[in-house]
């Protein structure tokens, strides 16, 4: 049974890996919690707008934040690494709103058409833009194919 603790900051995402251990994350912070113990943990993380959090193990996490940055952890949240720099999409900063793994191939979407692609769980990512620029909000994949939508009403499907 899980009893949820209520934060002032807006969450956006979540990633259950088993029935004993999740994450979450949004405006300002990434949680975890484990056992089921109505506890959920601060990773230490602030002053970022998080939209999207994927777990894969106990130790390796993979975090997106709306002004642009991907952060990595393979030790489970202690220390996290920077993967993709947010000024450095595009030229100038970009805006991720959505990520999304199957197995250990992942997508992330954001504005001005940009679509991240990772075949190693999120370790480096290739960088794609869309024609016409679509501010693209969500994205599902499975394996090297995404369906993404956008802002106007449209579903782009995409396979790498």
């Amino acid at each position: 049974n899980w009893t949820w603790n209520f934060y002032e900051n807006d969450l956006r995402d979540l990633h259950v890996l088993d029935c004993e251990q999740a994450m979450f994350c949004g405006h300002g912070l990434a949680l975890e919690s484990s056992n089921c113990d109505n506890q959920q943990t601060d990773l230490g993380l602030y002053n970022k707008f998080y939209v999207a959090v994927h777990q894969f193990d106990e130790e390796s996490i993979v975090l997106a934040g709306n002004e642009g940055g991907i952060y990595r952890s393979s030790d489970g949240g202690e220390s996290w690494n920077e993967i993709v720099n947010p000024n450095s999409l595009l030229g100038r900063r970009a805006y991720i709103n959505s990520m999304n793994f199957d197995g250990h191939i992942g997508f992330a979407t954001g504005n001005d058409g940009l679509l991240l692609y990772s075949h190693d769980s999120g370790m480096s990512w290739e960088e794609y833009s869309l024609e016409g620029s679509p501010i693209l909000l969500a994205v599902h994949s499975i394996g090297n194919k995404a369906w993404c939508s956008s802002i106007d009403g449209k579903i782009y499907t995409i396979e790498l």
